[in-house]
């Protein structure tokens, strides 16, 4: 049956107020959430198993308002509560991981043991390295690898990131190298390995530990 809204077609607002509705509704939550959290282990499962949807919605929230000026003041709302939550957020793990000896987090896979896990396996694997892919974006990639796959077994597990957090550390400790350190003189990063003599915190030093392994595999 035809109508004048069917006539209208699809409205963006309405889209957007359904995602700002379930950020709104899960943020609330999460506040409530965050207060009984007594562990980073506890704060990290959390988030593995829930609170990434809500950097999912957010995600495709700004996505839908951010060109739409109608949007704005609702846009600035979720905003300034999205940003509140995640203040709480990092809060309560700064405080919670102040009071550990050490920065691991148990029960969960550190960043620099991927390799062995890795290299245990009797399967051949793909490993596809990519700097800062935030766990929620993850979460999409399988969500569309489903979609395509659908025979395939499909999982998703966190890594602890080693710290600090930048670019050249997170991407030196996914090389399959022995023993690395990380030092630090003056403003420059020195990340060292047995197996290599350069500065892996170099993209030029990752890549030539790159193609080394590459040329073993293709001579093997």
């Amino acid at each position: 049956m035809l109508s004048f809204w069917s006539n209208e077609g699809e409205i963006n607002i309405w889209k957007a107020l359904n995602f700002a509705e379930k950020i709104i509704s899960a943020i609330d939550q999460a506040f409530s959430d965050i207060a009984k959290v007594n562990s980073t282990s506890e704060m990290v499962k959390r988030y593995t198993d829930d609170w990434w949807k809500i950097d999912n919605e957010y995600k495709s929230f700004r996505l839908k308002t951010d060109s739409d000026d109608q949007l704005q003041t609702l846009s600035r709302c979720v905003r300034t509560m999205y940003r509140d939550y995640q203040n709480q957020l990092n809060e309560k793990f700064l405080n919670l991981i102040s009071k550990q000896k050490d920065l691991s987090i148990q029960g969960f896979q550190k960043q620099s043991d991927f390799w062995e896990k890795v290299a245990s396996s009797k399967k051949r694997r793909a490993v596809i390295l990519v700097d800062a892919l935030r766990f929620e974006l993850s979460q999409d990639l399988i969500c569309q690898c489903k979609k395509s796959m659908r025979d395939a077994e499909i999982s998703c597990e966190p890594l602890i990131a080693s710290l600090p957090t930048l670019t050249p550390i997170g991407m030196s400790f996914l090389i399959p190298a022995r023993d690395i350190k990380i030092d630090v003189e003056g403003s420059n990063w020195q990340v060292q390995s047995n197996d290599s003599a350069g500065n892996l915190a170099l993209l030029s030093e990752r890549k030539k530990i790159y193609q080394y392994l590459l040329d073993l595999i293709q001579q093997g």
